[in-house]
């Protein structure tokens, strides 16, 4: 136990535990960044832990060695409580640099808030035996991300209540709003067809649609007691399947009227282990809207494939509606297109042809685009007027977004993550790439969540890859040895880089005249990091 021999001893011990504390600061956030990223769902963020996990060997190491160089000296010297003070305060102006890059910032709301002040006080607590032997300084820095699953867990009841307020405010004003409701999900495609259709129906009426990619009860339960005005209407809920049961959550939170399910695939293969549960977990959105009087689902035509589809149809033919390129679809794309002002789509529905144009890149906005068409026209807009929206559609920030740089072209397709989208955009990196007659260079750590399929879709994509770029700078090439091989198999150069960052810093420093720079997926921090504080 330290002792308070001198006034010089309790300086000492003072400077040390002031040190404790700015660290434990940044270093709770630092975790609880990480924990909201997890949606603060305790389960996946320890399983997050584990996989990373959330410590820094080296600095770890380096103050296990001050440890136990203290502990050979019988645990004696004023010198090491100076020695661990300069040492906390170094590791703690390292955190904050890592802080100010990360990605995706922690946002301080007030159920953060709670978790913050709960979990230091848990860490105050915890910094007792450190009074008893300095060595327990290294076990101590290792507690944060347990503390705060301990802080959530002990206010759970209270954000139960918290949560139950703000929903039940939310369904009251749900409960009196005049307008449509129209949900859209899908493994994939569904935040880019809420924005495509969000575009056209505020040129065609009035609509509420929420911003990037919210698709949760309490996601939309802010934005609807916050956002959601009476004369709108209509009322855009993207819904997200995090498992069996959590699109009927929501669908029973937010009773659609109209539905759109984009695709059934790949995406969060690990959370459900079959796409048959998957299609039935999507599903639960076409039931829902038929559960309405006048419910409406428009289903892209690949889903036919599932069974729990089929019997939609038969259950509902007049009000299920087919939407795609086979012969079998009841609004049939028959012609696609991508040229450099966007994507050129023809379908053809109850015998007439129709061609539209959206100011977007990449194949794949063909699939979206017809089910967003097809509901249009059943709500008695002229395609004409759907042509004007279309083509006035404003590039979506970092999905397949094009931006003309000093000497490059950057296609920005950060927040896709899945095969049929990289396959379009690998296509129109190839495509823009050729046409300005420079480098096509792909940037990307490849896909996550995709199970046990992890490595066969990655070698899939990497196939294909291997014939679309000249250089692949792959983000945490460990992760991805299946992509990897397969495109140097194709004859395309491979470079590792550990982070973004690092290939950020290529670029700007490599960039030539005329390169088009694909950024594919941008894994979250936590997935990205191999050892963080």
């Amino acid at each position: 136990m330290i002792s308070f021999s001198s006034p010089l001893v309790f300086v000492s011990v003072l400077a040390m535990f002031a040190a404790l504390a700015a660290l434990m600061q940044v270093r709770l956030a630092t975790i609880l960044g990480f924990y909201q990223q997890e949606e603060y769902d305790s389960r996946r963020f320890w399983r997050a832990w584990l996989r990373i996990p959330l410590i820094d060997i080296r600095a770890s190491l380096a103050l296990a060695a001050t440890v136990a160089v203290h502990a050979s000296l019988g645990g004696k010297g004023i010198w090491a409580m100076w020695v661990y003070t300069a040492f906390l305060l170094w590791l703690r102006a390292r955190e904050a640099r890592i802080n100010a890059g990360a990605k995706k910032k922690l946002v301080m709301t007030e159920r953060a808030k709670r978790l913050y002040q709960l979990g230091a006080v848990f860490a105050a607590v915890a910094a007792a035996p450190v009074l008893l032997n300095l060595s327990f300084i290294w076990l101590w820095l290792q507690l944060p991300p347990l503390l705060l699953m301990a802080a959530n867990a002990a206010l759970e009841p209270l954000q139960r209540r918290v949560n139950q307020r703000y929903i039940a405010e939310a369904k009251a004003k749900l409960a009196d709003y005049p307008g449509k409701i129209i949900a859209i999900t899908g493994s994939f495609g569904k935040t880019t067809s809420k924005h495509i259709l969000g575009h056209a129906l505020e040129n065609l009426d009035s609509v509420f649609y929420s911003p990037g990619s919210i698709n949760t009860v309490l996601g939309h339960t802010r934005h609807i007691r916050e956002r959601l005005k009476p004369q709108d209407a209509y009322f855009i809920a993207e819904m997200g399947a995090y498992g069996p049961g959590s699109i009927q959550r929501l669908c029973d939170f937010i009773p659609p009227s109209l539905g759109i399910i984009t695709a059934v695939g790949a995406a969060h293969y690990e959370r459900f282990k079959s796409l048959e549960t998957v299609a039935k977990a999507k599903a639960e959105l076409g039931f829902a809207v038929l559960r309405q009087p006048e419910g409406q689902v428009y289903l892209h035509d690949s889903l036919q494939a599932h069974a729990v589809f089929q019997d939609m149809k038969r259950q509902a033919p007049e009000r299920v509606h087919f939407c795609g390129p086979t012969e079998a679809a009841e609004v049939r794309l028959t012609q696609v297109a991508t040229r450099l002002e966007g994507t050129n789509i023809t379908i053809e529905r109850r015998g007439v042809r129709e061609t539209y144009t959206l100011a977007l890149l990449g194949e794949h906005n063909a699939d979206n685009l017809v089910l967003i068409v097809a509901l249009l026209r059943d709500q008695g807009f002229s395609a004409e007027l759907i042509n004007i929206a279309l083509r006035s559609m404003p590039q979506i920030a970092h999905r397949l977004e094009r931006r003309d740089l000093t000497g490059y072209t950057l296609l920005d397709d950060a927040y896709n993550s899945n095969v049929i989208g990289f396959t379009s955009a690998l296509k129109a990196l190839d495509a823009l790439g050729k046409e300005k007659g420079g480098r096509r260079i792909l940037i990307t750590p490849g896909m996550a969540e995709l199970g046990a399929q992890h490595d066969a879709q990655h070698a899939e994509i990497g196939a294909l890859a291997g014939d679309c770029v000249d250089l692949l700078l792959a983000v945490r090439a460990d992760r991805i040895p299946t992509l990897v091989e397969a495109t140097k198999a194709k004859g395309a150069q491979v470079m590792p880089v550990a982070s973004f960052a690092e290939a950020r810093a290529w670029i700007e420093s490599q960039a030539q005249p005329n390169d088009v720079i694909l950024l594919e997926n941008d894994l979250p921090d936590l997935l990205e990091s191999r050892r963080l504080l």
